[in-house]
């Protein structure tokens, strides 16, 4: 009877903490969503649009301007500007294609299916982890990692297609603080770290601030000094030229 009771004890352990971790991992995504602004926020923001600076230390491209177009769950546009040299990434629902002529690509190209994929699942301003469930991904919590100081909480979330991202998020505040992008064939194609988060006029908390890597890329700096929200964004904007 003993033998029998240490064993339920530890099934339903087991069960428990399993359960706990689910809830801490969705217990934790709600409170960052809240503290970005809402659901309720997130879900009427119909379009965000953003200018700044970017610069790459160590590179010929030294300084630029950067744009973000994003219409809710449509279409999202990053551009940098250096000089005569545009450097594009643009998504909708039914393509992604972007420019880079310092890759070769002297013309837009349409991204990979797995490239295109992961761009989509950040075509809502909540971003990935913002109803997550109803786009059939699945979240999972992998405990604390430290970051500048600070021990996070590490979420994975993976999406229907195989898209993984690795979020880092602060436990006092709930921003995200680094995130990470791999295909489905392990490939990191972007990690970014967030900072200087501030709330805008309509109530949404965003990052002014980022430094991020693409592939073997150098790291790249973003300062954000422009941000309008439902600004009247012409969809064209996120198609391919031909």
């Amino acid at each position: 009877m003993k033998v029998r009771s240490f064993t339920m004890w530890l099934v339903i352990s087991f069960w428990s903490f399993a359960t706990l971790s689910a809830q801490t991992a969705d217990e934790i995504i709600n409170k960052h969503i809240d503290a970005i602004g809402g659901a309720g926020k997130l879900t009427a923001i119909k379009t965000v649009y953003s200018e700044g600076a970017v610069a790459i230390p160590n590179s010929v491209l030294g300084e630029g301007k950067a744009k973000t177009f994003r219409v809710n769950g449509e279409g999202l546009r990053d551009e940098m500007i250096f000089g005569s040299y545009d450097i594009i990434e643009s998504y909708t629902a039914r393509q992604g294609w972007w420019l880079q002529p310092f890759l070769g690509k002297p013309r837009p190209d349409t991204l990979s299916e797995q490239r295109t994929k992961a761009g989509q699942a950040q075509l809502s301003i909540g971003g990935p982890l913002f109803n997550y469930k109803a786009s059939g991904s699945t979240v999972e919590l992998l405990g604390k990692e430290n970051i500048n100081g600070t021990d996070a909480f590490k979420l994975k979330l993976l999406t229907k297609d195989g898209i993984e991202f690795t979020y880092l998020i602060d436990p006092a505040t709930y921003y995200i603080l680094r995130s990470t992008i791999r295909l489905k064939n392990g490939e990191q194609i972007k990690t970014t770290s967030f900072s200087d988060y501030r709330k805008t006029d309509e109530g949404l908390v965003m990052p002014f601030a980022a430094e991020f890597t693409t592939g073997n890329s150098n790291a790249m700096y973003l300062i954000v000094n422009k941000v309008e929200i439902n600004k009247d964004i012409d969809p064209e904007v996120f198609k391919m030229p031909e």
